[in-house]
């Protein structure tokens, strides 16, 4: 994977990426040694620190292991005991028989809320790239998401968006973001909780004053750990059921799971 000075991913979070596919594809194998720092330095055209910075990110992801005195390897992959499958949005309103469908309604720059600049940038500025989404389910307006994204990534991310909508596409940011960054997958961490409906939520979703709704808000985050999306969506309570599946440790603590079988494509996270 190159490293590209012009691209909007800082360059220690691309270099982040590159190592990732350095070990998915082999060619840095597990238990082996890296480069060293001025070696990768030459290798990517980058700096001592943008690869400094890069590789602490990496170790605290997971992908390496400093050892004193002897250098940094690629670590043993680690094991999550407890994974889960969520249905996404599609696949929800397809098993009620309905055609899933979203609609762009509001994009531009916004105020954040409280805890989006926070989980995107550790900071509160005055505004974040916006977008407004409706989820439809035939037409019906069932799920209302409202997202915000890092300055650098956002302008782009909403032109990918306002394009496949208007080629009819079904997507959602979270999609496009790994997309467009060539990520497998994005870490979503997640708060559930029941509310009523806001004023917007109410005119927008068709709902009567006080309907109790499922609001979900997620920060999603790359591969290498870098927030990437804030999220708040609100869903129907009448007309939206969530489904998750996950495996139930009935052992002691740290007792190995046994394989249930499942394909690996169900566990983790849904994308949307």
């Amino acid at each position: 994977m190159p490293v590209e000075p012009k691209a909007p991913l800082p360059l220690w979070q691309q270099l982040v990426e590159a190592i990732r596919e350095n070990i998915a594809t082999g060619r840095w194998r597990l238990n082996e040694q890296i480069p060293s720092e001025r070696e990768l330095c030459a290798l990517f055209g980058v700096s001592r620190n943008t690869v400094r910075q890069a590789i602490a990110e990496a170790v605290s992801a997971g992908l390496l292991t400093r050892v004193h005195g002897k250098g940094t390897f690629v670590s043993q992959p680690k094991v999550h005991p407890l994974p889960y499958h969520m249905t996404g949005f599609a696949e929800t309103i397809r098993a009620q028989g309905l055609e899933p469908g979203t609609r762009l309604v509001d994009r531009g720059t916004r105020p954040a809320p409280p805890g989006a600049a926070e989980g995107l940038l550790g900071k509160h500025p005055a505004s974040l790239t916006y977008a407004r989404v409706l989820g439809l389910a035939s037409g019906e307006p069932v799920a209302l998401y409202d997202s915000w994204l890092p300055p650098d990534i956002g302008p782009e991310v909403l032109r990918e968006l306002e394009r496949r909508l208007q080629a009819g596409e079904l997507v959602f940011i979270n999609q496009i973001i790994g997309d467009l960054y060539q990520w497998p997958y994005l870490d979503a961490h997640q708060t559930y909780s029941v509310s009523t409906a806001g004023a917007e939520a109410v005119r927008l979703l068709g709902l009567s004053r006080h309907v109790p709704v499922f609001v979900v808000t997620t920060l999603f985050t790359s591969p290498g750990g870098r927030p990437v999306e804030y999220r708040r969506a609100v869903y129907r309570g009448d007309r939206y059921q969530f489904q998750i599946r996950r495996q139930v440790a009935l052992g002691p603590p740290d007792t190995p799971l046994a394989s249930t079988g499942w394909p690996a494509a169900g566990a983790g996270p849904g994308r949307r």
